[in-house]
C-alpha cells in the first residue's frame, strides 16, 4: 500500500489547523475580549519580519549570531565537527577565487593559513513578497546552524535550505547532479566569513547536498519530488553564502534520511507558520 498520499494528507491537515490558529490570532489582535478568551490556547510564535525598499535599492542577506570563540579554520572544524572542511574550502577557493591565478596553490594556502574566520548561527534572507500589491516588499526568513549548541532550549539546529548550484563553479560529479531547476536541498553545516589580510572577505557556507531520487520533474497527482541523503557525505561542499535561497520544505518519509520535497503548501504561508520556531 502506498502511504505517501496519507502522509501528505496528514501534513495538509496540520497546515489547515495552523491556518485556523493564525486566523484566531488575527481576531485576538482586533478584539481584546477575544484575546483574553484565547489566552493559553494559542501557541506563541515569532512571526517573520518584513522590509520595504525603494525601487532599485539593493537587498542583502544578513549573518547573525556571531560566535566569539571561532577565529580560525581549525576552530570551525572542531566546533562544527566538519572533518573534511580544509579540503572542501581548498576546492572552493581553487574553483571560485583563484582559478585564474598564476600561483593558485600558494594563494590558497596563504589564505587558509593566515586568513581570519568569523562564524555565525543564522542568516536572514530577504525574499520578495508575492502576495501583496505593494512592490519591493521583502519577507525576512532565516536559516539556522548552531553546531553543538541547543536552540532556544531545544535540540541543535541544522536547517535544510535550497542551494542554487549555478552560483558556484563546481568541478565534480555534483555539478551534473539532478536538481529542481538548478536548485538542490542541502543541510547547512556552517556559515562563515573568510577574510584575507587585505580585509577582502568571502561569505561562505558548508552544506551537505541531498540527492534527488528519480526524475526531478514532479509527477503524479500530488506533484512532488523525492530527495535523500548521499552516502558517506559525498554531497559535502563549500558554496557562496548567497547561493542559499531559504528553507526547503521537506516532509519526512524516513526521518533524517529520505523526504518528499514539498511544493503543495504555499511558500509564504509555510514560512509564516515555521520560520519563527
Amino acid at each position: 500500500m502506498d502511504a505517501i498520499p496519507q502522509i501528505i494528507q496528514g501534513y495538509m491537515w496540520e497546515h489547515s489547523f495552523a491556518m485556523k490558529e493564525l486566523n484566531m490570532e488575527a481576531w485576538a489582535n482586533l478584539e481584546p475580549s477575544i484575546k483574553e478568551r484565547l489566552k493559553g490556547v494559542l501557541s506563541q510564535k515569532r512571526n517573520s519580519g518584513t522590509i520595504s525598499k525603494v525601487h532599485g535599492e539593493e537587498v542583502y542577506m544578513q549573518l547573525q549570531g556571531k560566535r566569539s570563540n571561532v577565529t580560525k579554520i581549525d576552530h570551525v572544524v572542531e566546533e562544527f565537527q566538519i572533518r573534511n572542511l580544509y579540503e572542501h574550502i581548498r576546492v572552493f577557493l581553487h574553483n571560485n577565487i583563484y582559478s585564474k591565478s598564476t600561483a593558485p596553490e600558494s594563494d590558497v594556502e596563504n589564505l587558509m593559513n593566515a586568513g581570519k574566520v568569523e562564524t555565525f548561527n543564522s542568516v536572514e534572507i530577504p525574499v520578495l513578497e508575492q502576495d501583496t500589491s505593494e512592490q519591493n516588499v521583502y519577507i525576512l526568513y532565516h536559516l539556522r546552524c548552531t553546531a553543538k549548541r541547543a536552540w532556544r532550549i531545544q535540540e541543535a539546529r541544522h536547517d535544510i535550505g535550497w542551494v542554487r548550484l549555478a552560483q558556484n563553479k563546481i568541478q565534480s560529479v555534483l555539478a551534473r547532479a539532478e536538481s529542481f531547476s538548478n536548485r538542490v536541498p542541502g543541510q547547512v553545516n556552517a556559515m562563515f566569513i573568510l577574510q584575507r589580510q587585505n580585509r577582502q572577505f568571502y561569505r561562505l557556507a558548508h552544506v551537505s547536498l541531498l540527492q534527488v531520487i528519480g526524475s526531478p520533474t514532479p509527477k503524479g497527482p500530488e506533484g512532488i519530488g523525492y530527495v535523500q541523503r548521499r552516502e558517506n557525505r559525498t554531497g559535502d561542499i563549500v558554496v557562496w553564502l548567497r547561493s542559499l535561497e531559504g528553507m526547503t520544505h521537506l516532509i519526512p518519509l524516513e526521518p533524517g534520511h529520505r523526504w518528499i520535497a514539498n511544493n503543495r503548501i504555499d511558500y509564504h504561508t509555510w514560512n509564516e507558520l515555521n520560520d519563527g520556531l
